[in-house]
């Protein structure tokens, strides 16, 4: 879990990345190094092998000239020539056992005149085979043990008189050769004749039969379940072809490789190990100060961001001139704006709730001026209304009202101020109060007579005084007697109500002269009459209906609306606005409301 914890932490990050940036060239570096020490050693390898054929080169062609100025020095001495003479074959092979021992080579031999061996220093019953007739050249011989000599012979003269002749020779596939070249060169050997194996430091000749390989370029030989690698090259013996090889075993290159990748790992391992060393002091002297920010923050954050900045991280502040220096700094800075920003976000959040519980407030006396379904509505046959609201906020503009004038008259209102917030509500709450009480007023005036255009002329006149923000308000007013179902209305400006009869037909009321309520003092409105049949119904409803927009910015519209109300025969008219505003909020979804919606249903009875 610790190491968990250190390893999410920001210094365990940073030391895998410097540890991941160090280690990846390093593994790249390793193995180009390691591909060109390879190569190296091979080619080091392949030169020691050179040298070596090389020096054994020169060692067979010095036995070659040795054994040459040595047959013709034998021939020419006089104690021989004497004793040959005398045919005293004690005398001569002494001679010839001296003189091979000083020339050094494998075995001395003379012949008479018959070519016949009178006698010799290596071997007395063994057969020599070569060409009698070709004297003073090299030869390659074989006796009965079938062993190979290389050859030389001389004739033995006495006064220019022939007196017989002799051979001096070499034995190729002695194993002293063999042992001479890994003594020397510490290489194994191997010898063709006529690409036949003669001789191996390795194995028998004649178990081991392989013809050699192309000369001057490096082979692997495996012998004996063990890998070699060799080289070759070849010695012009008359009219044979010697060849000759020095091999390596590959465990020696193996070892090699070994140990020079292993000087390698452990040279890596020990900078390895300083450069750990090296980064986790690097790395403390920078996690420090980050620790002491770190810490700060952890207080800053357990004591609700009330702390006053600590003697270590001014200490830091002012010590470092670097990155972290300048944090520190800005640290202290943050800890006193925030500070000071959340004493004065106290206070705002303070009044913020003050505004919303003045606004719920405000909503709440709002819908209160809405007029409630009293008994004596609902216990009237002759009619059926209905109205809801849905403020796009706490408060907003839009205002519905109905009530009975007299026992026979019922008066339907709907109104939308032009602004909203508590402005609008503020001059919704003065419109509908003037147009309730201009109506009951001129009721209790006994002016039974006043037309609905002549209501909205007086409220329009008190609220265009001292209207200095230039609100205003649309609205439809009307009058409907119970008893003949006729409608007395005005509108001021306001989306003409729909007609919804039985049989599905909608159709809007004609609209009448006259704008907005609160803009001019002298407009005038018009009135006019609708004879409301039975079953008939009159649906009224704010611009926030047909301007709902959903997410892709469309509007509900009026065609939408008027499929809405056809659907719905004979429905009643809670019924109606109920449904009217399920679809609308269906169509809107997850968009914002943009506007106060308010709808209001009269069907006559």
């Amino acid at each position: 879990m610790a190491l968990k914890n250190y390893l999410a932490s920001f210094k365990g990050r940073l030391t895998l990345l410097v540890i991941a940036a160090i280690l990846l060239p390093l593994a790249a570096v390793s193995l180009i190094l390691g591909g060109i020490l390879r190569e190296r050693i091979y080619v080091s390898f392949e030169e020691q092998l050179r040298a070596s054929l090389q020096s054994t080169s020169l060692i067979l062609n010095r036995a070659q000239e040795d054994l040459i100025k040595g047959v013709e020095r034998v021939a020419k001495d006089n104690v021989l020539e004497t004793t040959l003479t005398l045919e005293n074959a004690e005398a001569i092979d002494e001679i010839l056992s001296q003189q091979r021992k000083v020339l050094d080579i494998s075995m001395l031999a003379v012949f008479d005149l018959d070519q016949q061996r009178l006698a010799s220093s290596k071997f007395k019953s063994k057969k020599l085979v070569f060409d009698h007739t070709k004297s003073r050249e090299l030869q390659i011989a074989k006796n009965e043990d079938a062993e190979h000599y290389l050859i030389y012979s001389a004739p033995i003269e006495k006064k220019k008189k022939p007196l017989g002749s002799i051979v001096g020779g070499i034995q190729l596939d002695d194993d002293k050769l063999t042992q001479f070249i890994s003594e020397t060169f510490h290489a194994e050997s191997m010898f063709w004749l006529d690409d036949r194996l003669i001789l191996s430091s390795l194995v028998s000749a004649a178990q081991y039969q392989v013809k050699p390989p192309p000369l001057a370029r490096m082979h692997a030989f495996r012998i004996a379940g063990k890998e070699y690698k060799g080289l070759l090259q070849s010695l012009p013996l008359g009219e044979h072809h010697f060849k000759y090889g020095l091999l390596l075993p590959m465990a020696e290159l193996e070892q090699a490789l070994r140990k020079t990748f292993g000087v390698i790992a452990i040279i890596g391992t020990a900078l390895f190990i300083v450069f750990l060393a090296l980064l986790g002091f690097i790395l403390r002297r920078i996690s420090r100060p980050l620790n002491t920010l770190t810490g700060h923050a952890r207080q800053l954050v357990s004591h609700d961001f009330m702390p006053q900045a600590d003697a270590g991280l001014r200490q830091l502040a002012a010590a470092s001139q670097d990155e972290i220096g300048k944090l520190a700094e800005s640290f202290i800075d943050m800890e006193s704006r925030l500070h000071i920003y959340l004493n004065e976000l106290t206070v705002k959040t303070k009044a913020e709730e003050k505004n919303q519980s003045d606004l719920r407030i405000a909503h709440e006396i709002q819908m209160s001026m809405l007029p409630k379904q009293t008994p004596a509505l609902a216990a009237n046959s002759r009619f059926d209304i209905h109205a809801e609201i849905a403020p796009a906020h706490e408060v907003g503009g839009d205002f519905y009202d109905y009530f009975m004038i007299d026992d026979r008259y019922l008066c339907v209102v709907i109104g939308d101020v032009s602004d909203k917030g508590v402005p609008a509500s503020l001059f919704m709450a003065m419109s509908k109060t003037l147009i309730h009480a201009t109506t009951t007023l001129t009721r209790a005036l006994a002016q039974t007579g006043v037309p609905p255009h002549e209501i909205l002329n007086r409220v329009n006149h008190e609220l265009q005084r001292d209207n200095e923000r230039r609100m205003f308000v649309t609205v439809f007013y009307g009058v409907l007697d119970t008893q003949t179902g006729e409608l007395h209305y005005s509108n001021a400006g306001h989306h003409p109500p729909y007609l919804v009869s039985p049989d599905r037909q909608i159709t809007p009321l004609p609209i009448l002269g006259g704008g907005p309520l609160g803009i001019k003092s002298e407009a005038r409105f018009q009135s006019a009459r609708l004879m409301l049949p039975p079953r008939h119904a009159l649906f009224l409803y704010t611009d926030g209906i047909t301007e709902a927009m959903n997410p892709q910015e469309e509007f509900f519209s009026e065609h939408r609306l008027q499929a809405c109300l056809a659907a719905m025969n004979g429905a009643a008219a809670q019924e109606m606005t109920q449904q009217v505003l399920r679809e609308v909020k269906a169509f809107v979804g997850a968009a914002p409301p943009h506007d106060d919606m308010t709808v209001l249903a009269l069907r006559f009875l």
